[in-house]
């Protein structure tokens, strides 16, 4: 579970894991983003991957930004 905290709700939270997300793949396959909305609002998190012996893997974790 990711909560972001915002002031869009009236709790001031919001459970990511209870929204509909979009995603968008870069040219190899890979997760290049996820989309949530949430009260007009919208946040994105960004992927990015490193090359491992010829293989992507992730690197960081991505955080939600509010666009």
């Amino acid at each position: 579970m990711t909560i972001i905290y915002t002031d869009v709700s009236s709790s001031g939270r919001i459970d990511t894991d209870q929204l509909a997300s979009s995603y968008t793949y870069n040219g190899d396959g890979t997760l290049a983003t996820e989309s949530i909305s949430y009260g007009g609002a919208t946040w994105v998190r960004t992927f990015a991957y490193t090359t491992v012996n010829g293989v992507q893997k992730p690197s960081g974790k991505p955080a939600w930004v509010k666009q």
